[in-house]
């Protein structure tokens, strides 16, 4: 029942004017994630999957080997997102709703996730594709959000993407202690009435613990934590970056990781 939805763009919204912050990349990303890095990056992968696999703590495992391959805050945050431990990524793996397959009602969205990660794909921001099939960023929130010049492309990016999987029912959560939550939700509650699109808007104070509990419908996350605790997960993350241009997105075929034997 695709017909719910009006394809129109999303125009911009006076109850949240955007400010000049930006998701698109560090000035110091495309050599930081260049070809020339991809080796090494490779192998880190590969180490840290290894020792998480084998039960050394997040932390400690990353700064091992973030020690020994000398990365920088970037390369590690970009790390830490890409690599999990065999166990979780069977686990995740397992629980993924694949394409050909119906997809259960409501879909339920973790909102700042998703929407900064499509901020960051339209803003040409670096990508990454991580060992459990999903894909991240390394944008922060630190507890604050705010709307950039190319969050209504963002919002059209997922909408367009929910049109075309037929999707009828849509609820997006966010958390209440971020701040502009509240215009956030107003925002999205606007476009979702112009457009006539099948979207509620609610803040929760604990958005990972309403995701992890729902019994109904599927969640909508690239958040490890999230996915670990759900019972079903639809990657939207993946099937944004198929359905977009990015030029600023690292694959692990580029990297050249290889598992085999962990």
């Amino acid at each position: 029942m695709a017909a719910l939805y009006c394809q129109s763009p999303v125009i911009n919204s006076p109850s949240m004017p955007h400010r000049q912050h930006q998701r698109g990349p560090h000035p110091k990303d495309p050599q930081l994630f260049g070809a020339h890095h991809w080796n090494t990056l490779a192998r880190a992968t590969e180490d840290l999957h290894y020792l998480l696999s084998r039960g050394y703590g997040d932390q400690a495992a990353l700064k091992i080997v973030g020690d020994r391959f000398r990365l920088v805050k970037r390369q590690r945050d970009a790390l830490q997102r890409i690599a999990s431990p065999q166990h979780l990524i069977d686990e995740i793996r397992a629980k993924e709703v694949t394409s050909g397959h119906p997809i259960p009602t409501p879909v339920l969205i973790d909102g700042f996730n998703l929407l900064i990660l499509a901020e960051v794909i339209v803003s040409q921001g670096f990508v990454f594709e991580c060992l459990d099939g999903t894909y991240r960023d390394i944008a922060s929130l630190h507890g604050s959000y705010r709307r950039i010049a190319h969050t209504g492309k963002a919002v059209s990016l997922i909408a367009d993407l929910l049109i075309s999987l037929g999707v009828t029912e849509v609820i997006w959560y966010l958390d209440r202690p971020v701040s502009n939550s509240g215009r956030l939700r107003q925002l999205l509650e606007e476009l979702a009435a112009l457009h006539h699109w099948p979207w509620r808007v609610v803040l929760r104070q604990n958005v990972d613990q309403v995701l992890t509990e729902a019994t109904d419908g599927v969640v909508v996350t690239s958040d490890r934590v999230i996915l670990a605790g759900c019972m079903r997960w639809l990657n939207v993350s993946g099937l944004l970056v198929q359905n977009a241009d990015n030029p600023h997105l690292v694959r692990l075929a580029d990297l050249g990781v290889a598992l085999q034997g962990y």
